[in-house]
């Protein structure tokens, strides 16, 4: 029995976490186990460049997305959004530790969950709201599209030595952003203007994690 809540006007709406959405959750948060599993059976088998999808931040959120839109409620996709890319997290030292028995960094560790806490719940109810045809599922589209062309640039960025072989897969992220629009274009073909929000989007990301998150971890 769906559980709602009585509104005025004799009209009711869903909770905002009913117990037929909670009981969805572990099969929501198994998904990201799953994924983050397959993530790190991609870094073993997968052959350049295509090993760079399994080793990025806009891969690995896709999940959250994924999840959200699967969800009952906006409340149910922001907390499996968040709780997926943790569990994917979990789910790929777990593949790693059957693999080669490695544990994981304290580092890589924090880099994925500060992540989660940033992108997990947004992405989650950004998947959701592409059910609808609001303009809000515009802008969920433009914020998923939008990790793939700032990891695109992110990439590029790192021309070094060191990281050589890490730039050399930007091209597959510009092609994925550009996929996922594609994709979704029959969905947000009607809304040019909240579209055009990627730009700032993916802006707002680069910077995120070419600036803010290195000082951040550095202070952990």
């Amino acid at each position: 029995m769906e559980s709602t809540v009585a509104v005025p006007g004799n009209r009711e709406r869903p909770r905002v976490l009913s117990a037929a959405g909670l009981g969805r959750l572990p099969g929501l948060i198994s998904a990201g186990l799953v994924w983050g599993h397959l993530t790190s059976l991609g870094q073993t088998y997968l052959p350049e460049p295509l090993v760079q999808l399994t080793n990025c931040y806009s891969v690995w959120l896709i999940i959250a997305y994924f999840v959200g839109y699967l969800s009952v409620t906006g409340g149910l996709a922001a907390v499996a959004g968040l709780f997926s890319v943790l569990a994917a997290d979990v789910g790929f030292y777990i593949g790693m530790w059957a693999q080669f028995g490695i544990i994981g960094s304290w580092t890589g560790d924090t880099y994925y969950m500060i992540g989660a806490l940033m992108f997990g719940p947004l992405l989650g109810l950004a998947g959701y709201l592409f059910k609808t045809r609001s303009r809000w599922a515009t802008y969920g589209v433009a914020l998923m599209a939008s990790l793939f062309f700032s990891e695109a640039l992110y990439r590029l960025s790192k021309t070094d030595v060191v990281t050589a072989g890490f730039s050399d897969g930007w091209y597959v992220f510009a092609i994925l952003g550009v996929g996922f629009l594609l994709a979704t274009l029959p969905r947000t073909r009607h809304q040019p203007l909240p579209l055009l929000s990627i730009i700032p989007l993916t802006a707002f990301a680069y910077v995120g994690v070419a600036v803010v998150l290195p000082v951040v971890l550095s202070l952990i």
